[in-house]
């Protein structure tokens, strides 16, 4: 992260779009006003590409994961980051369910059409 930015910032705005049910459409109505927000809005379209991928490999299998299994799943994601932020971390693994369930209802939704 590039140093003239506020990192606090950038964690708040993390965490407000990761407080979403419908992340996708979070995002969608998420405009970059500041480098901050863009940043946040940037890291959150990783997370959910990567929420986005499980879901379409358990759509193909004709499954769905536990609560438990997804948040150890998204715990990893800690384990790969260069710079770690415990508040967004956390905030990821308690949402990851509410996120998988709302993307798995988009994206059936969206094969089902």
């Amino acid at each position: 992260m590039e140093g003239n930015l506020n990192r606090a910032v950038v964690t708040q705005e993390a965490v407000t779009l990761l407080a979403h049910e419908n992340i996708i459409a979070a995002l969608q109505n998420s405009a970059g006003a500041t480098p901050e927000k863009e940043i946040a809005v940037e890291f959150i379209n990783s997370y959910l590409d990567f929420i986005k991928e499980i879901v379409g490999h358990d759509i193909e299998r004709g499954a769905l994961r536990g609560d438990l299994e997804l948040r150890d799943l998204v715990a990893h994601i800690n384990s790969m980051m260069q710079q770690k932020d415990e508040h967004i971390y956390t905030t990821m693994v308690m949402q990851c369910p509410m996120h998988y369930k709302a993307v798995h209802r988009h994206l059936a939704h969206s094969t089902g059409d």
